[in-house]
């Protein structure tokens, strides 16, 4: 039975470090050219490893029956060594989450810029296409356009009237 179990523990240790080197592999690859992330993504594979082989030293001494030793080693340095690791992945959880929100901060002001122009591509769709041929009102020069969404933007204000008082 000691047996069955100290070999079910060296497999999942096994299991573990293959699933661990995968992981690893991801985020080097997302890691690159962030030297935040590349420092870290460089650091969790070899504590890891570093893990991996203390519960490899515990087992042994389990298997000799050093179970003092054993129990001195889990809380004195696997413990510790874990502890890191974990301090390690909710840095790491940190940083990716402020990518992942500048991301989005970037998608959102992509998709609301596209969605200001497809504004003015519908205002002036209506003025060429229905108002001045259907209503025969007059069709604007291009000059004598202005947008005061795109004017404020530019300046770095809310997009509309609005907000774009209230800020001034």
């Amino acid at each position: 039975e000691d047996v069955a179990a100290e070999k079910s523990a060296r497999q999942a240790i096994g299991r573990s470090e293959e699933a661990y080197a995968k992981a690893a592999a991801v985020l080097t690859s997302h890691a690159k050219g962030r030297p935040d992330l590349e420092t870290l993504a460089a650091k969790l594979p070899s504590a890891q490893d570093a893990v991996s082989q203390k519960v490899r030293s515990v087992i042994e001494q389990v298997e000799n029956a050093e179970y003092d030793r054993a129990r001195s080693a889990v809380f004195k340095e696997l413990l510790p060594m874990q502890r890191e690791i974990v301090s390690d992945l909710a840095r790491l959880a940190g940083l990716t989450g402020e990518l992942a929100q500048k991301r989005a901060d970037t998608a959102e002001s992509g998709a609301a810029r596209a969605l200001n122009q497809m504004a003015v591509v519908l205002v002036v769709t209506l003025f060429a296409g229905v108002l001045a041929p259907r209503y025969g009102w007059p069709l604007p020069k291009l000059e004598q356009w202005r947008c005061t969404m795109a004017q404020a933007l530019a300046m770095s204000l809310p997009g509309s009237l609005d907000n774009a008082a209230a800020a001034l």
